[in-house]
This record gives C-alpha cells, sequence and structure tokens, in this order.
C-alpha cells in the first residue's frame, strides 16, 4: 500500500500517483486485507481529502485526471494566528488569504536559509524579520538563556603528580596514577588515585599532588577543601584524627593536612611522606574554574 504522494500546497495529484485503499467499509460486512487493497479513483481521493477538512474545493478534472486545488482552497477553520503584523494578543482564525501570506512568507524565509553548516545550530527569528541559523553565545542570548556557564560540558581523564614544595632529589616510583574529571561551565568535579614510593634526601616544605586538569580560579583568594583517603601507613601528627585534602587560594596543587579535637592542623610534608614509604592517597573535590 503506497502512502498519499503527489499533494502540495498549490499543486495537483495526478492519476499516475495511484491511491490504493478500500472505497467501503468491505464486503458484507468482512474487512478486506491489504491483498485486497484497489487502485482508488480519483473522485474518492476527492471526496477524502474534502471529508478530511485539508481542503475546501477540490476540483476534479476528468480531462487531465487530476484533482487540482491552491491555497486559497484551504479550510479557513485550519489555521490560527496573528494578522496585519500584530505582535501580541490571542491568536485568531485566519482567512485563507491571511493564511497564504503568512505560510508563504514562512517557507520563503526558510528556503533562503538554505542548509546548516553546523552541530548545534538552531533556528531562530531575528529582528531584521527573517529566520537565521544560530549557536554559541549568540542563541543563548536569542533564547534567553543566560551566561555562557554551561555552554562547556566535558568529561576525561588527567595523571596526578607527586612533589614537593622544594622538589631537590626527589624520585618517584608510581604503581597507579588515576585521575578522571566531569566539567560542567566553570565547575570542575574530579576524583582521582595516587600511589608513589618517593626517594629524597634533600626535597622539602609541603607534599602536593599536582596534574589537575584544569586551573582553579584565583580571582579571589579561597580555601577548597576536598575529600581525602589515604590508604597507606603514616605518622600522623600527634592527636590528629582526620585526614583532607585542600587548595588554597592560588595554588593549582593539592595539599594535605590532618586535624584533630584541640590541636591545630598540620600539613604533610617529608617528616609524615618519608623516603622509601609508599605514599597512597585517593580524592574526590569539586573546584572552580575560569
Amino acid at each position: 500500500m503506497t502512502a498519499l504522494t503527489g499533494l502540495s500546497l498549490g499543486g495537483a495529484i495526478a492519476a499516475t500517483d495511484e491511491f490504493y485503499g478500500v472505497e467501503t467499509a468491505g464486503v458484507g460486512g468482512v474487512r478486506k486485507t491489504g491483498a485486497q487493497f484497489q487502485e482508488l479513483s480519483l473522485d474518492f481521493v476527492a471526496g477524502a481529502l474534502l471529508g478530511s477538512g485539508l481542503i475546501a474545493n477540490p476540483v476534479h478534472n476528468d480531462g487531465a485526471d487530476t484533482i487540482t486545488f491552491a491555497l486559497d482552497d484551504i479550510a479557513e477553520d485550519q489555521f490560527l494566528g496573528r494578522a496585519n503584523g500584530a505582535g501580541t494578543g490571542a491568536p485568531t482564525v485566519l482567512s485563507a488569504t491571511q493564511a497564504r501570506a503568512i505560510l508563504g512568507a514562512i517557507f520563503e524565509d526558510l528556503n533562503t536559509l538554505g542548509a546548516p553548516t553546523a552541530d548545534g545550530q538552531f533556528i531562530v527569528a531575528t529582528g531584521a524579520g527573517a529566520f537565521a541559523y544560530e549557536d554559541g553565545a549568540t542563541v543563548r542570548t536569542s533564547l534567553s538563556l543566560g551566561s555562557a556557564a554551561l555552554e562547556d560540558y566535558e568529561e576525561g581523564s588527567f595523571t596526578p603528580t607527586f612533589d614537593f614544595a622544594t622538589t631537590g632529589d626527589l624520585s618517584n616510583s608510581y604503581a597507579v596514577q588515576q585521575g578522571e574529571y566531569a566539567r560542567v561551565g566553570d565547575i570542575v568535579h574530579y576524583r582521582l588515585r595516587m600511589r608513589t614510593t618517593p626517594t629524597h634526601t634533600t626535597s622539602s616544605g609541603n607534599a602536593r599532588v599536582a596534574g589537575l586538569p584544569f586551573s582553579p580560579d584565583n580571582s579571589v583568594s579561597t580555601i577548597s577543601t576536598q575529600a581525602a583517603y589515604v590508604l597507606s601507613s603514616h605518622t600522623w601528627p600527634s592527636s590528629t584524627t582526620m585526614f583532607g585534602a585542600l587548595m588554597q587560594g592560588t595554588q593549582t596543587y593539592l595539599e594535605f593536612q590532618t586535624v584533630g579535637s584541640g590541636v591545630s592542623s598540620t600539613v604533610w610534608g617529608t617528616t609524615q611522606v618519608t623516603s622509601g614509604s609508599a605514599f597512597d592517597v585517593r580524592v574526590t573535590g569539586t573546584y572552580r574554574t575560569t
């Protein structure tokens, strides 16, 4: 069974289009199967179109074996809109002439627009009274979606590395270096695991993990605390019971500290991450980037 083809506004349906179906409900109340479908007469197709309300005045031309109608023949009650340039108020029933003018202008604009040139483009109405393809910041403004904060979404991996504030003769033997992140706008969510056995004699200062996927926003000096867990065995400062990672101000790396009740926090360094002993940490965190 073929679809109803050859139907176009302002055009014609020709006999060569061959429409198939059942002109009655069946014989003796029995529905006909697909194999019993027969070619429909143009008179029947014309009557079906008229009954559907799609067009108001189909004309069957016996000489050319066509059903011809124009936009003027479209049933008026099928279109609602704002005529005469009215930009506000409830839509009203349009006459065929008004509908033809509006639809003609729309199709003309779309035809002039052509094919899109990139993924993610939107068709929007412009202030110049025409349609245009827009994307990025331009379409966000047109669609009142605000800033570009949510435009950038990205997932990926990174490689965390271990160091001290003063590297000295530090040498790392890594067993695990894993990092994953998801960036939504200017917010970065990440998790990492790093296991290394450092050897050092001249290194000094705070221990740190670098290699984060994006530089932190250092426009405001802040402290961003990250959830951290240390799997390896270390000598903790006296009376400290909690371990965490932090990113301070303009730092582009993580440092580690332990805290406890009634004692000052201690940032870990060469005293805690000793030469020849494994340092195995997992960190999950969030920070703002530029």
